[in-house]
């Protein structure tokens, strides 16, 4: 499974762990919503842990895949510097 679809299925299933200890509550309104406040703010935190968690994959993957670009982009520059080099080469001999 990918980290989307396991955030996803948390998520969702938090939204309707709450829903369902609303409807079936047995406490006052007041206990309710006391209970409510607490696990929206404990969603809230995860959700936040989690974008932080993913901005962090995601700075760490683009820093990788740059530095692989940076590599092969140094490589086809070397290259045609030597292909270059050769034709000129080859340029000055027939002259």
């Amino acid at each position: 499974m990918r980290k989307g679809e396991i955030s996803f299925g948390l998520i969702l299933g938090l939204i309707l762990g709450v829903l369902l200890g609303i409807i079936f509550a047995p406490e006052s309104g007041e206990e309710t919503r006391r209970k409510l406040r607490e696990k929206s703010e404990d969603a809230y935190d995860r959700i936040r842990d989690l974008i932080a968690e993913y901005i962090e994959i995601t700075e760490e993957k683009g820093k990788e895949y740059s530095e692989k670009a940076k590599e092969k982009a140094d490589e086809i520059v070397s290259e045609l510097r030597k292909k270059l080099e050769r034709e000129v080469d080859e340029q000055i001999r027939e002259e």
